[in-house]
Order: C-alpha cells, then sequence, then structure tokens
C-alpha cells in the first residue's frame, strides 16, 4: 500500500502463487485435394498417386493418426469392393463397374485421432470433386442358325428366311437405343441378280435372288454394326463374321429304268440285276425348282462302278471304302433330254453288287446299287 514503511511499518503482504493451465485442444487435419478424374468405360481399375497432397494433422499433431473418410453420389458406376476411397498417403483408388457410364460426385474429409475434447475438431471441411466415366461403345452381337447353311434349287428365284440372325444386341443395356444394321458380302455374287446378292435386314431376315441358271456355291460373310460410333476405342462391329453358304444345285430325281433307284434306299431290295458283259444303261435328267428339264447340257461325270459283296450275300456299304473315280462323261440326249452312259461290262465279274453313280457340276455325287449274275 502507500502507507509506507516509517516506524517499522510493512506496505507489501506475503507473496501468493496460482497456476494458468493451458488445456490441449485438437485441430482440424487438412489436405489439398486432387484433380477431377476423366476415364474411358471399361476401363477397370484406377490408381492415382498422391491425388491428396499437403496432408497434415495439425499444428504440433504429427503424431496422430490420419484416415479419408470417402462417399460419393453414384455407387453404381462402381464395383462393390472399388468404391472410391484415398489412402492415408493420398493414394486414390476406385474400380469401374462393367458397362457403366456417367459421373460421381465424390466427397472426402479428412479425420484424426485427436478427438473433440475442449472444442477440438477432428475432421477437415468437405472437400469435393468428380469422377467422369466416358461412354465406350461395346461390339454389337447376333447369332445365326445352329446349321445356316442354305441349299436350293437352280432358278428358285427370290429367296426368304425369317427368323435367321436371332438374338441381335447392340451392346449392353445403356445401349439399347443403337440401331443394328448387317455388313454382308459373298465370295460369288454371279449366283444371284445384280439387285438380290444376299443381304440380312434389321430384323433379322435373310433375303437373296438367284441368277437364272446359274449353279454353285457362295460363301457368306455377315458382321453386325451399330451407330454407336468407335469414340474413345470403341467398337461398332461384330467380330470375327460369322459365315454360312448357300449352295444352288439342280434337282435329281434318280436314275431311270432300266436300274431301280431305290435300291440305294433299302439295301439288298428292289436291286436291279444284269448279265455279266452286257452293257447297262445308266441314264437320269436334272431338273429345275420349277420341275423344268435342264436341257443345257453339262458336264456329268461317270463314276467308276465299285464292286462290293457277291450277290449271294446281303450288300454292305462298307465294302466300298475306295473313293469311285471319275471316268468319262455322261453323254448328252437331246431328243430325250436326258443323260446316259452305257457301261459295258465285258471283262467284269458277274456275282457280285456294283455301286455306280455321278458326280454334277453342283458338286453333289449320287449313287445306286446293281448286280451281275
Amino acid at each position: 500500500d502507500d502507507g509506507g514503511t516509517a516506524n517499522g511499518g510493512v506496505d507489501t503482504s506475503a507473496a501468493q502463487s496460482f497456476t494458468i493451465t493451458v488445456n490441449a485442444v485438437n485441430d482440424a487435419p487438412s489436405f489439398t485435394k486432387g484433380a477431377d478424374q476423366t476415364v474411358n468405360e471399361d476401363s477397370g481399375a484406377h490408381s492415382v498417386a498422391n491425388w491428396a497432397s499437403a496432408i497434415s494433422a495439425g499444428p504440433n499433431e504429427s503424431s496422430q493418426t490420419l484416415d479419408f473418410q470417402v462417399t460419393n453420389d453414384n455407387n453404381a458406376l462402381f464395383t462393390a469392393t472399388g468404391q472410391p476411397k484415398v489412402s492415408a498417403s493420398g493414394t486414390l483408388t476406385y474400380t469401374l463397374a462393367a458397362d457403366a457410364n456417367g459421373t460421381a460426385n465424390v466427397d472426402v474429409k479428412l479425420h484424426d485421432d485427436g478427438g473433440t475434447a475442449n472444442g477440438g475438431v477432428d475432421t477437415s471441411a468437405t472437400q469435393s470433386f468428380k469422377i467422369n466415366v466416358t461412354a465406350v461403345n461395346d461390339a454389337p452381337s447376333f447369332q445365326l442358325p445352329a446349321s445356316p447353311n442354305q441349299t436350293v434349287l437352280l432358278n428358285a428365284g427370290a429367296q426368304s428366311v425369317s427368323p435367321f440372325a436371332t438374338n441381335i444386341s447392340a451392346g449392353p443395356a445403356d445401349e439399347a437405343s443403337q440401331t443394328v444394321s448387317f455388313l454382308v458380302s459373298n465370295n460369288n455374287n454371279s449366283l444371284f441378280t445384280a439387285t438380290g446378292q444376299p443381304a440380312i435386314d434389321a430384323s433379322g431376315k435373310l433375303t437373296y435372288t438367284l441368277a437364272q441358271d446359274a449353279i454353285g456355291t457362295a460363301t457368306v460373310s455377315v458382321q453386325a454394326k451399330d451407330n454407336g460410333g468407335t469414340a474413345n476405342g470403341g467398337v461398332d462391329t461384330s467380330t470375327p463374321a460369322k459365315t454360312f453358304t448357300i449352295d444352288v444345285n439342280y434337282g435329281f430325281s434318280g436314275f431311270l429304268q432300266p436300274i431301280n433307284w431305290t435300291a440305294h434306299q433299302v439295301l439288298d431290295t428292289n436291286v436291279s440285276t444284269f448279265k455279266a458283259g452286257s452293257t447297262v444303261p445308266v441314264k437320269f435328267y436334272l431338273t429345275d425348282a420349277n420341275g423344268n428339264r435342264v436341257v443345257q447340257p453339262v458336264n456329268a461325270q461317270w463314276n467308276t462302278p465299285q464292286k462290293g459283296s457277291a450277290t449271294n450275300q446281303a450288300i454292305d456299304e462298307s465294302l466300298y471304302t475306295d473313293p469311285a473315280t471319275s471316268g468319262s462323261l455322261y453323254r448328252w440326249d437331246s431328243m430325250a433330254q436326258q443323260y446316259i452312259y452305257n457301261w459295258s461290262t465285258k471283262g467284269v465279274a458277274g456275282g457280285f453288287y456294283y455301286k455306280i453313280g455321278v458326280t454334277l457340276p453342283d458338286g453333289n455325287t449320287y449313287y445306286t446299287y446293281i448286280s451281275l449274275r
């Protein structure tokens, strides 16, 4: 006080002590987010090192443990186990779901284990970024019949097969709005008319028109094509091409009398028998799809007869193991409008069955059985 100390006075009290305690208060952690991500559909797993940087638990809090809390608004864009996450070191990872595209808005917060006592803050403010998944066109697909090859007769004209291509798909569900057409080519254009080349429409119907008097085989290649484009590595055409054949054949009604054509159908029954050493007339004619006889001569190959089992035994087809060789041609009989080959059996052993036949320019071979006694 100001009373002074005269005459032994005391102007100051005894000292007294107290403590000021500054309690620790957890500071919020912090980080700097990385860039938005743009990737292609179906690109699988992604990992971006150091996406989050300047990661800090707070001042004087470096011993704290940190983890990132990550959520997004489009879980379907990712696999169940591949949702976006950020590691403590700042690496961003995510795995795209198959055939998914679009945008996910991702929220990220950094959390520490410093707690919230005394008003502390253990979680940073939310920072957001986007993962943009760009659509990539998937290849279209389709199926042909289990047995797609076509066989038609000469001069059959316009043909239509529906359905032919089935299970036509532009791709996964997100491409359902695309349109699908077919790319069709063949290696024998002359088998068809100029405007009747093989084609398949969007519904899967196969059409083609045969050229007049054309015989042969065409191998047809088919691919599906959609309008989804090829941007970003997309695929708009199915591969590999699927193939089938169109065979145009002559109508063959069988060998004519005196040879019984049904002998090739029921063995040992109705087999025509001739005397060894005689001449056997082998005759037939060809027709088109309308039943009209083909009157222009063609090269019909005589197949050298094959000797089989003895006539006192059953006909055994397994004996005819060697392929018949092509001999001379059948002769065209313009008057009778038929083909004929007179087989001389002089020197040919009697008492056996023989397999005789013809190979036509369309590639087909027909045969029957006779016997020589």
